[in-house]
């Protein structure tokens, strides 16, 4: 249990120094179960597909963060009139 806890707070440091997101306990789980399972033989496959999964779930949060960010930055911006762009000077 002290190794467990030792190695989230590793885990934490090494993310928040290097600044990559957290990422959700799910796909985390997913992950790190998939990773270990696919070094016992005759587990492979089924570490294989938790890995997956986890890597999917990851793919579709990030994304969503990415979503949420770019409709941030769209209300900040000011919206341009085009008639302003393309008026003589």
């Amino acid at each position: 249990m002290l190794g467990t806890f030792a190695k989230s707070l590793l885990v934490g440091a090494v993310q928040k120094g290097t600044g990559v997101p957290q990422s959700g306990p799910i796909s985390t789980t997913l992950i790190t179960t998939g990773v270990s399972l696919m070094l016992i033989r005759g587990r492979r496959p089924v570490g294989l597909a938790l890995a997956a999964a986890g890597g999917l779930l990851r793919w579709h949060e990030l994304e969503q963060e990415r979503q949420a960010a770019l409709a941030a930055l769209r209300k900040q911006a000011p919206s341009a009139d085009a008639s302003a762009a393309t008026a003589p000077r």
